[in-house]
């Protein structure tokens, strides 16, 4: 609007409003002025000076008719835009029209919502559950309840439906029927419990009376009756018969006397004592000696139940376990074989029950079942063998096969040749590995230092440096060995490439048979010195950072095996031409070649050339690698601007890149996404390495395991 007062007077008389109301961006559109009252140019028009509108356009609807609308619906802000019964709201300026078409839409899409809403809510009271049968249906579709599970709740519970549904929440009546619904129902699935729980608004009881309801169930030491009924119950109802392996293991307990008012917990309890304010014997429990079934041909497992003790011999553990088998056989279970412990009491326990383990003529791993006389195999548990293994070599330091050594200190020296080096060769040892005093029970440390890992590295710098190992050959062997033994024994498909992980099945008895027998025949052969010779593994630490503008042989080839992973994961994100260029059909990479099972990627020479690039950097910078928080960008622009002349000058990608931008090509981002790649894992090497260094004993998980058995 002008400024000069007698011609805003006179646009403001054409509008039909007040000066009031105009502000700083009121406009007025152009169709209201004639063509000689413009001045047009090439980008916009102006109006000439001193000039009025004067021309006036009719709309052909100026008003909008609402009828039918009840003003309580809306808000007492909105009440000036409401129309009323039969009356007329004049929409001549169009913003009031706007806002009043917006409150109508927003009205009737409330109102739709509305009727949406109490359309589902009928919908559900029709199919509303008022059924047993219709509940558990619709958990097994939630697939919240097993078949099995579904099964037995219709069988031995009632059809409660209707006491839940008349059952008003803080009613302290409690019906028997929903007491038993609640438990079974919570003992199959606690996911359905709280599912049905929620659907009936709260009426079932929560989780903490279901918890008071089940304490008053017998838990005491000895075998579970609630456990040998249900067992039979599976039995009745399952079609093939149950075959089973029963565990049996110590847990360490805290020696600790208690008093609920009624008795004293925390002594030694066989469970043959029905006297509740009588004790089995005055002496305090210190492990809790525990039996459980695991199905081998079904998905579940059960304590059959537990014992507190001091300590048992073999002949008392064999008693038990007799008994055991007499339970298993009347509850219907066939049992075809026992897992425990390799300790002396558990040889005994099986010894006792004409078990045989000395290997030879007289081998007999197995027991008889003392009600069908069917073999019952014994087994060493894998987990807890391999750990025996790890910790005899480290004890010996020196073991012996066929007159030849197996050193202790080769696996050192490998830890610290990869500390040193500051890479890996392809394993998992770190100073973990190798103070494993600290961590005896751990097994993932024991099954990583006898690794099929370690072994091919300990061949790797045998070829590297055939003067620096003393015999690396033989403790690779050795690792070898237990690996693939620990495999057969602990696999759990029979899809595999490897023969010894692959779950034994009538097609490959005889091939893991014979499999079997080499590892047994080996074991055979192994010895222990009887003086004990220390190899020093501070004679092989050599220091290369000195060196750092030269890649050692390891550095050199550790590179090249990183390079595959880089191509492996590049070929996922780029274009089919590219992926020949960093690619290749075979490699002269050491560690490549003896890590190879058919599925690793040959990095093409152009790639080794910008990793190998990479780490001489990093190592040229080694001093603020771990200290800057842009190091990634610096070294990256470095790189890039030393290397992406002499990699990828074949003519194929020149052809290919051709009819790309000259600045943003394929070339450019493959050399960048090489190097990006290989920074990451090297920096998060860095940061694990710098956290390594800094830590001396391991120290926590051997004084944890000391205060938990003290004096005991």
């Amino acid at each position: 609007f002008p400024k000069e007062e007698d011609i805003r007077k006179q646009w403001l008389a054409f509008c039909g409003i007040n000066e009031h109301v105009l502000n700083t961006v009121t406009k007025l559109c152009a169709n209201h002025f004639r063509e000689e009252d413009m001045i047009k140019k090439v980008k916009r028009s102006y109006i000439k000076p001193n000039t009025v509108p004067s021309i006036y356009r009719k709309k052909t609807k100026r008003s909008l008719q609402f009828d039918s609308f009840n003003n309580k619906i809306y808000s007492k802000k909105k009440k000036e835009y409401i129309a009323t019964d039969g009356v007329n709201v004049d929409c001549n300026i169009l913003i009031k029209a706007q806002r009043a078409i917006k409150i109508a839409r927003d009205t009737i899409a409330r109102q739709r919502r509305k009727i949406k809403t109490l359309q589902q809510c009928r919908n559900r009271l029709v199919t509303r559950i008022t059924t047993l049968k219709s509940l558990v249906k619709h958990l097994e579709q939630k697939n919240l309840l097993t078949e099995l599970a579904a099964e037995h709740l219709k069988i031995e519970i009632p059809d409660i439906m209707n006491e839940i549904l008349k059952w008003k929440k803080g009613s302290k009546k409690k019906y028997e029927e929903l007491r038993s619904f609640a438990l079974t129902l919570n003992f199959y699935s606690s996911k359905a419990y709280n599912y049905v729980r929620k659907k009936f608004r709260n009426l079932l009881p929560e989780s903490s009376t279901i918890r008071k309801w089940y304490s008053v169930l017998n838990g005491r030491p000895g075998f579970t009756n609630e456990v040998l009924h249900t067992l039979k119950c599976k039995v009745r109802k399952m079609e093939d018969p149950i075959f089973c392996n029963l565990v049996i293991d110590e847990i360490g307990i805290r020696e600790q006397i208690e008093y609920d008012g009624n008795r004293y917990y925390g002594y030694v309890d066989l469970g043959v004592n029905s006297n509740t304010t009588n004790v089995d014997n005055p002496l305090p429990a210190r492990n809790a000696l525990v039996f459980m079934l695991v199905a081998l041909n079904n998905h579940w497992k059960v304590p059959l139940g537990y014992f507190l003790i001091n300590s048992l011999d073999g002949k008392e553990r064999a008693s038990l376990l007799e008994k055991s088998l007499e339970l298993i056989h009347e509850a219907g279970v066939i049992l075809h074989s026992l897992t425990f412990d390799g300790n002396r009491v558990n040889i005994t326990m099986c010894t006792n029950l004409g078990a045989n383990f000395h290997v030879g003529e007289t081998f007999k791993p197995y027991i008889l079942n003392p009600i069908t006389k069917e073999k019952i195999f014994c087994f060493l548990d894998p987990c807890h063998a391999i750990k025996l293994v790890r910790n005899t070599l480290g004890d010996k330091l020196i073991l012996r096969y066929n007159e030849k050594q197996i050193y202790w200190a080769n696996i050192v020296s490998l830890q610290n040749l990869q500390e040193t080096e500051g890479l890996k060769a392809a394993t998992e040892l770190t100073k973990k590995h190798i103070m494993y005093k600290n961590n005896k029970m751990n097994v993932k440390l024991a099954a990583q230092t006898l690794s099929e890992s370690v072994s091919t590295a300990l061949k790797f710098v045998n070829q590297l440096y055939p003067k620096q190992f003393n015999l690396p050959e033989e403790t690779a062997l050795f690792c070898l060995m237990f690996n693939d033994a620990f495999d057969l024994l602990n696999v759990r498909t029979k899809f595999n490439k490897k023969k010894c992980k692959m779950a034994l099945t009538n097609d490959n008895f005889n091939e893991l048979k014979s499999y079997a027998v080499n590892i047994i025949e080996y074991i055979k052969q192994l010895f222990t010195e009887v003086d004990d010779v220390y190899l020093s593994a501070d004679a092989f630490d050599r220091d290369y950072l000195s060196r750092l503008c030269q890649l050692s042989p390891y550095i050199d080839e550790v590179v090249k095996y990183i390079s595959g992973f880089v191509v492996r994961k590049l070929l996922k994100n780029i274009c089919h031409v590219c992926a020949t260029f960093i690619t290749a059909n075979s490699t002269n990479s050491i560690l490549i070649n003896l890590k190879n099972r058919g599925n690793l990627v040959f990095p093409s020479q152009d790639v080794i050339k910008i990793t190998q690039f990479c780490e001489k950097v990093i190592r040229a910078n080694y001093n603020i690698v771990r200290t800057r928080n842009n190091i990634k960008a610096i070294l990256t622009i470095q790189i890039y601007q030393e290397i992406c002349d002499s990699v990828f000058n074949d003519s194929k990608i020149t052809e290919h890149i051709m009819q790309q931008d000259l600045f943003d090509n394929h070339k450019s981002e493959l050399i960048k996404s090489i190097i990006e790649i290989y920074l990451n894992l090297r920096l998060f090497h860095e940061a694990k390495c710098t956290t390594n260094v800094g830590r001396k004993e391991y120290v926590r998980h051997k004084y944890k395991k000391l205060i938990h058995f003290k004096h005991q």
